[in-house]
């Protein structure tokens, strides 16, 4: 059974690094990170998913009502 697995963070990302180098290191068989999401465009976190190359997309709280999102890659 695989498990896709959407992270959201907000800062230095230290719960989504835990758990990517858990799947890396095999203690959660069959996971894959297929998104990360922030609301801040500086989060650090956003750095490691762009070096993983995972997906990710970060969005401005003010502009979320007109359900604006940038930087989606």
């Amino acid at each position: 059974m695989s498990h896709r697995i959407g992270v959201l963070l907000s800062g230095r990302g230290s719960n989504f690094e835990a758990l990517a180098d858990s799947i890396v290191a095999g203690r959660i068989p069959g996971a894959e990170i297929v998104l990360v999401v922030s609301n801040r465009e500086d989060a650090p976190g956003l750095a490691r998913a762009q070096s993983e190359e995972f997906r990710r997309a970060q969005f401005r709280r003010r502009g979320f009502r007109a359900k604006r999102m940038t930087g989606l890659s």
